[in-house]
């Protein structure tokens, strides 16, 4: 009985990891499209200082063209629209982000950016740079997730 209910709690724990690894799969993606919202921003406001700067020449534009100011209320809008999604975007970042914060152990918290969130470092090559072996890596890494896990989900 004792080896059904140890395999069983190790299913459970392996379901638990996979929540988690997906769920700090998306704050990735999220944390990249923080960074795109953000240099659209930035480039959007400074096309529109730009188009301010044009703002000396009077004369009316005939024909089928759009005028200055539409093109302005047009890019203030879009960058109204795109600080909305940012801020949304960052709302849904918040709860990881505070979760993996609270992490104790700062080697936890180092696989876990490193390894699911950044994606920057392999579990070997984390675990050559560490001096340990690359089954404690992952044990280190299943615990880690598992703590996450207890923060997000209970």
């Amino acid at each position: 009985m004792d080896k059904k209910v140890n395999e069983l709690k190790k299913a459970k724990d392996r379901q638990r990891c996979n929540t988690i690894k997906n769920q700090l799969e998306i704050y990735s993606l999220n944390l990249k499209l923080i960074y795109e919202y953000q240099k659209e921003i930035s480039e959007k406001t400074e096309e529109l200082s730009t188009l301010r700067s044009g703002l000396g020449n009077t004369n009316e534009i005939k024909g089928g063209r759009v005028s200055k100011d539409d093109i302005i209320i047009r890019s203030l809008d879009y960058i109204e629209d795109l600080e909305n999604e940012l801020k949304a975007t960052k709302k849904d970042t918040q709860k990881i982000k505070t979760a993996i914060k609270n992490i104790d152990n700062p080697l936890s918290k180092s696989i876990i950016m490193r390894i699911w969130v950044n994606k920057s470092d392999s579990m070997r090559s984390l675990a050559n740079e560490l001096n340990l072996s690359h089954t404690m890596v992952w044990r280190k890494s299943d615990t880690a997730l598992l703590s996450l896990y207890k923060q997000l989900i209970k």
